[in-house]
């Protein structure tokens, strides 16, 4: 494969992970600008840390986005998606420093399929994968339904 082949893939990776942040930021922006609640708007700022590839602004809030796209056929599994957790709770708390005043709140967007070939395991017992995870506990959390008991354990750590 010659340089000027390389350097083409290159670009079309790179284009390809940057093209839906930019989609879902215009997609923000225009919503908040026609409901005249946008305050500001940022891309790529070094004081969000871990959030800084979209932020945008109303009156009370602030969204600051982490985007992790590809456009290959990748999972995200729970090893991945607890290694982002400390850096984009220490971003978001660097943020309610800087915006007093507002409400916070930190988004992780990806196309990134859930992993169900991981293994979450409570000693020996495996307690389940990725996927289940998402479903029997991230989104019951959010919802703040019942969790089911074998998974107090994973909540806690």
């Amino acid at each position: 494969m010659d340089n000027e082949m390389i350097s083409a893939k290159g670009e079309r990776a790179a284009i390809g992970g940057y093209l839906p942040q930019f989609d879902e930021f215009a997609w923000f922006v225009y919503l908040n600008l026609i409901n005249k609640s946008l305050s500001w708007i940022k891309v790529a700022d070094p004081e969000a840390e871990k959030l800084d590839d979209i932020q945008y602004s109303t009156s009370s809030e602030v969204h600051a986005y982490q985007v992790k796209w590809t456009i290959s056929e990748a999972n995200i599994s729970y090893t991945n998606f607890i290694s982002l957790l400390p850096v984009i709770l220490s971003s978001w708390q660097n943020l309610k420093r800087i915006n007093v005043s507002k409400k916070v709140i930190p988004h992780l967007i990806t196309n990134k399929k859930l992993s169900t070939n991981d293994t979450i395991k409570i000693g020996n017992d495996k307690i389940g994968s990725f996927h289940d995870f998402i479903n029997e506990v991230w989104k019951k959390l959010r919802n703040k339904n019942a969790i089911n008991d074998k998974w107090n354990p994973v909540i806690e750590d």
